[in-house]
């Protein structure tokens, strides 16, 4: 029979007990620990084992297994029978990424259990892990969500500095004109700023209901940093939104400034095209070589004919400015 206690495909485990003191589950049925202590399990969703091991830590449907083991999944929450499936996004956890890279944490949750599963969040899963191996674990499952939440939001608070920086350092530039228009790209950063928004917000939403339901192992403390948690989701929402009405504003700013730009080329040909035309028209009627031409015997008339081309364009010009199209 296969030890699934002991297979790969546990990354980390813990048991919590309610006084502080941490040692290796011994086993996966759920065991309730003294003073509200819990067993927290760590899996790698690609391992074959992982579906087994869920199924005999908790009872629940297989289609929340299913739905566990995706690799991308929209953020939501869904309760089941006492258990609470949550599925968040996080930025990865390398320093190089962007804020657009987001990768899926989905969890489950009750009062003695909390099931991670691994879809490339290493920088939050080996803080928690710190934390638990220096005697520092959070001390109830509500402690570990609220923690867990908060560090996602740790993670992408510095690319939303990176954003707000880019979108100040291009305002800057445009309205110092130190930068053409035609230089300044707003395209990366404003595909940035909606794949953001498309994770973020349903994400506030299951910080929301994290903060109104009201889960027997999410109170107190506990309770009060998510309400803080979500409040910085809120605010980074808003912060997405400010964001894309700004890069709106200087798109449109750059559209008119092109608009502008391009009326004036024209207008400028069409200037120099309508003082063209008569010439155009003249010199196209003394160019026809048939007989009778006037002045073809007179040596003076080619400069007297430059002298009334100079003329005609002298008065053209006094006109155009008299109109105020110069």
């Amino acid at each position: 029979m296969i030890d699934l206690l002991n297979s790969p495909a546990i990354l980390h485990s813990a048991a919590i007990h309610g006084d502080g003191f941490v040692d290796k589950p011994q086993s996966l049925k759920p065991v309730e620990l003294e003073l509200g202590g819990y067993v927290w399990f760590h899996l790698c969703n690609k391992n074959k084992d992982t579906k087994k091991i869920i199924a005999e830590i908790v009872s629940v449907d297989d289609h929340i297994i299913t739905g566990l083991l995706e690799n991308n999944s929209r953020p939501r929450l869904v309760n089941r029978d006492g258990n609470t499936v949550i599925y968040l996004r996080s930025v990865k956890g390398t320093l190089d990424c962007k804020i657009s890279d987001m990768v899926s944490v989905h969890m489950l949750v009750n009062k003695n259990v909390i099931i991670t599963l691994q879809d490339q969040t290493e920088g939050i899963i080996d803080y928690i892990a710190d934390l638990i191996n220096n005697n520092h674990a959070p001390k109830n499952t509500g402690d570990f969500i609220a923690t867990f939440t908060n560090q996602i939001i740790e993670k992408l608070e510095p690319h939303f500095e990176t954003l707000q920086s880019a979108v100040d350092a291009i305002e800057e530039d445009f309205e110092s004109h130190e930068v053409s228009s035609k230089d300044i790209d707003l395209g990366t950063i404003r595909t940035q700023i909606a794949i953001a928004r498309r994770h973020i917000i349903p994400q506030e939403k299951v910080y929301n209901r994290l903060v109104l339901n009201q889960f027997e192992w999410l109170h107190g403390a506990c309770h009060d940093q998510m309400v803080e948690n979500n409040n910085r989701m809120l605010y980074y929402i808003e912060s997405l939104n400010d964001l894309r009405d700004r890069t709106i504003i200087i798109n449109d700013e750059i559209k008119k400034e092109n608009d502008e730009r391009l009326n004036k080329n024209t207008h400028l040909f069409s200037i120099m095209a309508t003082i063209f035309l008569p010439l155009s028209f003249l010199t196209g009627l003394l160019g026809v070589n048939v007989a009778g031409m006037p002045g073809m015997d007179y040596i003076p008339s080619f400069w007297l004919f430059v002298l009334l081309c100079f003329v005609l364009v002298f008065f053209q010009i006094l006109w155009f400015q008299k109109k105020k199209w110069l």
